[in-house]
């Protein structure tokens, strides 16, 4: 009985051991629990703060970025930058180095997260490279420069016997590349485009009889670019700008996600675009209702699948075609401009009284027809953004356009303006016919740039200097609404977080 006894007791004793192992091992289990709990709330409070200073860093970045930017394009040097107070307990403490050699702004900015107390809570550092090459104040960025004007011929003539005679080419007309004080501005190429086709030298050297030829005994028709180049300094090496795929891909995304804003454009909207021929359209601008165009091939094609000769045509003289009488007078030149301005539904009334800029960004070699005298007397401070991964062609007061402003007055002559932003993954070609024109603003080509002086109409040549200025006129990206990354102003090139 004793042994029975002693053996329930033995398992009693037996079964509380295991129930208090069991509330150890419970104890030691919740123990474990709450300082897991503490620990994941004290990680997700930790995170929290490092992901607050890392947005104050970011939010230093940008704020800097302005700032270089503004002072860089305004030609001022990049000030210190004091502690950027962005809440009660985030901030950001920025250093900015000057451009390298290569055109690199870099800026550093350590966001920091503070307690009560001031203690430091988190800290993150940002750093971005900035390319600074692409802003404003080198309005003429390419690999390769042309400038063309006319050559005409002038004599020395040494009149002791016997008379003899030394004939020589003279450029007729220049291209200046200025500021807007008028002194030379920065010209970024890598080389001079000497070449010329057999068109192009008809076009540069008058026509001269033949028996007059060997009678003068010519020189050898060599043209040079330099010829055609007035004022500008210039920079070799440039950082060439890019507008690629990429670059055109946020272009889409925006025209498609912000209507209200773009009016998104592609090559089976007929209603729009005219199909000329093959993969040429034409840009009906009566149908343009927005400022912001995005002429695309198909939204659901890859940019680099786009066929390279999709061009298209923008004709901003047809409003101005002359349906009036043959002899056309200044007088009659601003009534029907009038008119039009008062003409509620067309383009050329909201050229008038609702735009402040025309931005249009493509995958498209663009060829623009501008009437200077149109944009001057419905809206002379437009500016517009041609903006295209292939070639810029544009055309000031065209003829083959029936632009209205070659009909000059006699003995009158006009400034003509142009606020252009001309980005060219490509090509930039420009045909100016007015005797004195100015370009204000920016010409960006990956391949070459063009400055073609018209004097291919003109009989008493001799008689005409025409001079073309580019000026550098900063100013011209406060119209672009959107990030002046967009039309490659300012882009940051590498961003890293250090620590």
């Amino acid at each position: 009985m004793s042994n029975k006894y002693h053996s329930i007791h033995s398992q009693q004793g037996n079964a509380m051991l295991a129930v208090l192992m069991v509330f150890l091992v419970l104890s030691v289990l919740g123990a474990a629990v709450l300082s897991m709990a503490g620990l994941e709330a004290k990680m997700a409070i930790n995170d929290t703060r490092t992901e607050q200073a890392r947005q104050a860093a970011d939010a230093g970045v940008q704020v800097a970025r302005d700032i270089v930017m503004n002072n860089l394009i305004a030609g001022l040097s990049i000030p210190a930058i004091p502690q950027i107070r962005l809440s009660p307990v985030s901030s950001a403490t920025v250093s900015v180095n000057p451009p390298d050699s290569k055109g690199i702004v870099t800026i550093t900015s350590e966001g920091k997260i503070t307690g009560a107390n001031g203690q430091i809570l988190a800290l993150k550092t940002a750093r971005a490279e900035m390319l600074v090459n692409s802003l404003p104040n080198y309005p003429v960025i390419t690999d390769r420069l042309k400038a063309m004007g006319k050559y005409y011929m002038a004599i020395d003539w040494d009149w002791t016997w016997p008379i003899n005679m030394a004939p020589y080419y003279v450029p007729q007309g220049k291209v200046n590349v200025v500021d807007e004080d008028g002194h030379p501005a920065r010209v970024a190429k890598n080389d001079w485009d000497n070449d010329i086709t057999e068109t192009e030298k008809d076009q540069l050297f008058y026509p001269i009889d033949d028996l007059l030829s060997d009678l003068l005994n010519l020189p050898e028709k060599i043209f040079h670019s330099e010829d055609f180049l007035g004022k500008y300094i210039p920079v070799n090496n440039p950082n060439l700008p890019g507008f690629g795929p990429e670059e055109l891909q946020r272009y889409r995304e925006i025209a498609l996600s912000n209507p209200d804003e773009w009016q998104y454009i592609d090559a089976s909207d007929s209603r729009i675009l005219t199909r000329v021929s093959g993969t040429t359209y034409k840009l009906i601008v009566d149908q343009v209702e927005k400022a912001n165009l995005f002429i695309d091939w198909d939204k659901d094609i890859a940019f680099d699948n786009v066929p390279d000769d999709f061009r298209v045509i923008v004709d901003f003289t047809t409003i101005t075609h002359n349906t009036g009488p043959d002899w056309i007078s200044w007088e009659w030149l601003r009534r029907t401009i009038a008119t039009l301005q008062n003409t509620a539904g067309t383009w050329f009334n909201r050229l008038s009284n609702e735009y402040d800029h025309i931005v249009i960004a493509s995958p498209a070699s663009l060829e623009v027809g501008y009437d200077s005298t149109v944009f001057e007397m419905a809206n002379p401070d437009m500016g517009i953004f041609l903006l295209s991964m292939h070639d810029v062609d544009l055309t000031v007061d065209p003829k083959y356009f029936n632009g209205i402003s070659r009909f000059m007055p006699e003995g009158e002559v006009v400034n003509r303006e142009v606020s252009l932003y001309s980005l060219a993954g490509d090509n930039i070609n420009i045909t100016s016919t007015p005797r004195d024109i100015t370009y204000k603003g920016v010409m960006h080509a990956g391949k070459s740039i063009t400055m073609k002086i018209d004097y291919y109409d003109d009989v008493k040549i001799t008689s005409m200097n025409k001079i073309v200025n580019i000026v550098q006129q900063p100013s011209i990206i406060n119209q672009f609404h959107e990030p002046w990354a967009y039309i490659g102003v300012g882009p940051i090139v590498s961003y890293q977080y250090i620590n």
